[in-house]
Parts: structure tokens; C-alpha cells; sequence
């Protein structure tokens, strides 16, 4: 498939806005716990939404780098690079835990923001699978020459049968 370039670059346009749509929801969540006096939740909530837009932007950034390309390359970038997301996350959450943070709003941030990205790696997966050109129709078939022959000859052999008398063993 081929994708067109301005509309690679659109798709892109929008999903930085959602990303950045994403980032504003999470620092006010991050500001309302800080100011109802839970500074700790508060670094935990944004460590969460952080830890989860990278793994969204991630998917996205490799989906559309890669999205009319080989589908080797397509999968390599999105689903198999998710061992390294996997590690990352956990990773974080371990170094998390040791500086501290309120591991609760932690998960509490990262499971949304997680689904939210899920949502939005599915918008540009449709979005790219929209946007691109089909590929070009495969030639028509040809008959096969050998199969046309081999009838051909059939029909001989039985036009013929009757003029040679009875066949020898």
C-alpha cells in the first residue's frame, strides 16, 4: 500500500494534538492533587501519564514511520517492539517505587492514559488504512498453455482411436 505524504503528515498534525490534548488532562490532574496537598500522588499521577504517552507515542511514531512499508517492518515497529514497552514500564514502576512515589495514583494514571493511547493507536491505524492508495491490480490471468495442449491432445487420441483398430497392451 501507499500512503500519500501530505497525508502522512496530517495524520500526524492530529495525533500530536490528541497527544497534547492527553498531556493537558494529565497535568491537571497532576495540579488538582498537588493542590488538595498530596504533593506524592501528584508525582506519582504524572509519572504515570508520562510513562504511558511515551509507550503511546511510541507505537504511533513506528506506525507512521513504517505504514506502507514491509508488514515485517510495520509489525517490528508497533507490536514488536512491546517486550521493550513491557520492560519500560516495569522499569519505571520499580524506579518509581524506590524514589517514593505513590504507587496507587501511579497505576491510577498509567491504566487510563494507557486505554486513552489504545484508542488512539487505533484512530491511526484506521486513519493510515484510509488514507492509502490501494496497490495496483494484478495482471489478468493467462490461460496455462500446457493444460489447453493436454485437452487439445485428449481429443485427438479419442478422434483417432477408432481408425488404428485395437490398441496392443
Amino acid at each position: 500500500m501507499r500512503l500519500p505524504r501530505t497525508a502522512r503528515r496530517a495524520i500526524a498534525r492530529r495525533l500530536l494534538l490528541a497527544l497534547g490534548a492527553l498531556s493537558l488532562v494529565a497535568g491537571l490532574a497532576g495540579a488538582a492533587l498537588a493542590l488538595a496537598g498530596r504533593p506524592d500522588w501528584a508525582k506519582g499521577s504524572l509519572a504515570g501519564h508520562i510513562l504511558a504517552q511515551v509507550v503511546t507515542a511510541t507505537w504511533t511514531l513506528g506506525a507512521l514511520a513504517t505504514f506502507g512499508s514491509s508488514q515485517r517492518s510495520f509489525l517490528v515497529a508497533t507490536v514488536g517492539a512491546l517486550p521493550l514497552r513491557l520492560l519500560w514500564v516495569l522499569g519505571c514502576a520499580w524506579t518509581a517505587a524506590q524514589l517514593g512515589l505513590h504507587l496507587a495514583s501511579f497505576v491510577a494514571a498509567l491504566v487510563p492514559t494507557l486505554v486513552a493511547g489504545h484508542v488512539l493507536e487505533a484512530w491511526t491505524f484506521g486513519a493510515l488504512a484510509a488514507a492509502s492508495e490501494p496497490p495496483p491490480p494484478f495482471p489478468p490471468e493467462r490461460p496455462d498453455p500446457v493444460q489447453g495442449s493436454a485437452e487439445k491432445l485428449g481429443t485427438l487420441r479419442r478422434a483417432t482411436d477408432g481408425d488404428r483398430g485395437p490398441r496392443c497392451p
